[in-house]
């Protein structure tokens, strides 16, 4: 007999029929929305589930990224690994191993062991990703030393990291001995073609959990600080090329961002290690060259920042910029002023805009094309339960967490802004907060919602769809140039300058430019104020000596006097906000030629290349 006959379930679903209907009516939105959004959530959690299942495979199999590499090696020995433009140099990937066992064997004729530190202080190239992969093939730990850095930024990274050995550019090695004792070799002075291109012997070889290496990041406050990444996580961002962007082997990736950071160094030449495509790698980006490069060397895929894309779209037009065959860019802060523009006029198939930090767990990926967007979180609630990344409500100036009556941070809902946070997850690789090589660092980006979790100390916006927007940071740093500009590390170049009162630097909008630039707020007497030129010459002197171009302010604001807090702290608040509106106060320039401020003007922003 048939369950449709009897008379009592045709009741039940009659009666079920009207609370349903009821709850369809009063969550139409959310359902319309729901359906809407289902088609890229699908992908999305389709994705993440094939990346979980390759980290359990490699959690079992527990090897380290030199041993996975091998097996890339087995499959495309004589097919190209890497592409040097600038030193012209091309190698398959059995010439890239052997040149990384080359390195290896040079380090162990130089005393070191398994869990040692070789600082590289290396410009973008082949010869960089050798080094890195002979020293994890001994079981030692590279950091990558940003080459911008001067005086004691550099000597605060060499010292933080610990290195035993420091491996450096010919062009950037007297700086290094400069602020270091520490053993150091030019790559001329390694005569790396004349050591072993047999397999080193390691003693205790790195695991998947070990500690491959050390790249620096800003975090939200203070100096740099170096972030520690584990084969885990290198592996698991190489392979988010594969399953969340559709990277794949027969892919020729366009590398041209600076290698020390993540972006390049481990989602970029990833491709290469764990995948088996092909990195064509450039020294530096530059305008003429992007899309030359791209057609020359038959390039499908690269990677971008923000000011790439609008150096590119300020450029006059190229016929290869129509005739290249790159199917997607994969980058973050691209602007939604300028994403239809740059998309049309340059063919671009598919942007790929990611929102991630070097040591974070908050990442967010839109693969959808979402004009603007950062990425995105489905709207369904038992969502977090698999992902647990979200926003949480936050005041807005100083990023500290919104909490209820029972001291619980308060989740937003779709449709407000708040705070970027992930619970931490200890059983979870991917939602491992690994931190910092400094614990008291790591702690500080910790909080408790009452559970544990990574606070990014980024502020977005999220839509109803589920799409994020990115709307500021907060915290000590501003982004300039691409890199992470840290107020800290600027205000200590003035420590000792009597000249001034108070100092406090920020980071301030401008139309049509990506990020903050810097601005230093100044307080001086009168006395000092009537020979201003010459504190400002000592100024550019001081920043032109200490930090990285990117670092330096390119407004200076003299002040009567700068608000502060009942602890004597400065207020910065008010001062970014009102940006270059200054009312009475002058305000300089600083002249990149000249190497000098020079009064400012509003009617000059137009004029002004950033």
């Amino acid at each position: 007999m048939m369950w449709s006959s009897l008379p009592w379930v045709h009741e039940v679903l009659r009666l079920l029929a009207v609370p349903i209907l009821i709850w369809m009516a009063m969550n139409a939105d959310f359902l319309r929305r729901a359906i809407s959004t289902a088609p890229r959530d699908l992908r999305g959690i389709a994705a993440i589930l094939q990346l979980k299942m390759a980290m359990r495979i490699e959690l079992w199999r527990n090897r380290g990224v030199q041993q996975i590499f091998m097996d890339t090696v087995a499959r495309n020995r004589k097919k190209a690994a890497i592409v040097d433009i600038d030193r012209e140099i091309e190698w398959t990937f059995e010439e890239l191993n052997e040149h990384a066992n080359r390195f290896a064997h040079f380090l162990q004729s130089a005393g070191v062991k398994p869990n040692d530190v070789i600082a590289l202080v290396l410009t973008n190239g082949a010869h960089y990703v050798a080094a890195w992969l002979g020293c994890t093939k001994i079981g030692a730990t590279s950091a990558w030393i940003n080459t911008n850095l001067k005086q004691s930024s550099l000597q605060h990274c060499l010292e933080v990291s610990g290195a035993k050995l420091i491996l450096a550019d010919d062009d950037v090695v007297n700086e290094v001995r400069e602020v270091t004792r520490t053993t150091t070799f030019a790559l001329s002075e390694v005569n790396i073609e004349k050591q072993s291109s047999s397999e080193p012997v390691c003693a205790e070889p790195p695991k998947f959990q070990s500690v491959l290496c050390f790249i620096y990041t800003s975090g939200t406050t203070g100096l740099p600080k170096a972030a520690v990444i584990k084969h885990l996580r290198f592996y698991y961002m190489a392979k988010s090329g594969t399953f969340v962007f559709g990277c794949n082997p027969s892919d020729r990736l366009y590398i041209c961002l600076p290698m020390y950071h993540t972006s390049a160094g481990v989602l970029g030449i990833g491709q290469t290690i764990i995948n088996g495509s092909t990195c064509v790698i450039a020294k530096k980006f530059g305008v003429r060259r992007f899309w030359k490069d791209c057609v020359r060397f038959d390039c499908t895929v690269s990677q971008y920042i923000g000011e790439i894309c609008r150096y590119l779209l300020t450029a006059p037009p190229c016929p290869e910029e129509k005739r290249h065959r790159v199917r997607l860019l994969m980058g973050n802060g691209l602007r939604a002023a300028i994403w239809t523009q740059f998309v049309e006029r340059f063919n671009i198939p598919n942007v790929a805009e990611l929102f991630a930090s070097t040591e974070g767990t908050s990442n967010l990926v839109n693969f959808v094309n979402k004009v603007g967007s950062c990425g995105f979180v489905p709207i369904y609630p038992f969502i977090h339960k698999f992902y647990p990344v979200m926003l949480y409500r936050a005041d807005l100036e100083t990023g500290e967490l919104l909490r209820d009556e029972e001291g619980r941070a308060i989740p937003c809902k779709p449709g407000e802004t708040g705070v970027l946070v992930c619970k931490l997850r200890r059983k979870d690789p991917i939602h491992q907060f690994e931190g910092y090589i400094n614990a008291k660092d790591t702690q500080k980006r910790i909080v408790y919602l009452p559970e544990p979790a990574f606070c990014s100390g980024d502020i977005l916006e999220w839509d109803r769809e589920g799409f994020f927007y990115f709307k500021d940071r907060t915290g000590d740093t501003f982004r300039w140039k691409g890199e992470n500009v840290s107020t800290t590390e600027v205000e200590s170049v003035l420590q000792d300058v009597a000249a001034l009162q108070d100092a406090t630097a920020f980071g301030v909008a401008l139309p049509g430019a990506e990020g903050r630039a810097g601005m230093l707020a100044v307080v001086v007497d009168d006395r000092t104020r009537s020979d201003i030129g010459g504190v400002l010459d000592l100024l550019a002197e001081r920043f032109a000596s200490n930090l990285p171009s990117y670092a330096v302010p390119l407004f200076v604001r003299v002040c009567s006097q700068v608000d502060k807090t009942g602890t004597f702290k400065l207020r910065k608040t008010r001062l970014q906000q009102e940006g270059l509106n200054c009312g009475e106060d002058a305000v300089f320039f600083f002249d990149v030629r000249s190497k000098k401020y020079a009064p400012f003007q509003a009617t000059q922003l137009k004029t002004l290349k950033f």
